[in-house]
């Protein structure tokens, strides 16, 4: 029940724009483990109890930089209530790009390494960037594959966090 009111309150907040895919019945998120930019490793298991924002994003995808602000911001404005933002990093040419790149744009978010395996557990990627919305329990809610603005961010993220853990 608590995942179909989830989705009529995604749905209905996108009134003439994309909104993201909902999932329906909710599938547990693949875990992962991968390294972040210190090179240490981090797994999806350590966020459990917070609403994830795990987005795929690449150094040479324009809409990927566009939405890292807003994703920022999020990150910054939702991490009192449980929320956190994860971006990875799906660069073929791996950590000496994307350590270029955040030496110049440094998110406030952590920055992980993807890899084929990860991207194939979590569809494919198909665009990027690509958005997945995990809940407290660690299931998939929503996912969107292209650039999310800030407003599209937080009434997702609001519906989220509103949810029973």
């Amino acid at each position: 029940m608590r995942g179909a009111l989830l989705g009529l309150v995604i749905l209905s907040c996108y009134a003439g724009e994309t909104p993201p895919e909902n999932t329906g019945e909710r599938a547990k998120a693949p875990e992962f483990r991968l390294f972040d930019v210190a090179g240490s490793r981090r797994t999806l298991r350590e966020f459990q109890g917070k609403v994830v924002i795990l987005n795929f994003w690449a150094t040479w995808c324009v809409p990927c930089i566009e939405e890292m602000p807003a994703l920022d911001r999020v990150g910054r404005e939702y991490a009192a209530r449980g929320a956190v933002v994860l971006g990875v990093a799906m660069d073929e040419r791996g950590w000496p790009v994307v350590s270029k790149f955040l030496a110049q744009r440094r998110p406030g978010y952590p920055i992980l390494m993807g890899t084929p395996e990860v991207a194939h557990k979590y569809g494919g990627l198909k665009t990027l960037p690509h958005t997945v919305f995990i809940d407290r329990q660690g299931r998939i809610v929503a996912t969107h594959s292209a650039a999310l603005d800030l407003k599209q961010l937080r009434r997702v993220i609001e519906a989220m966090l509103a949810e029973q853990p």
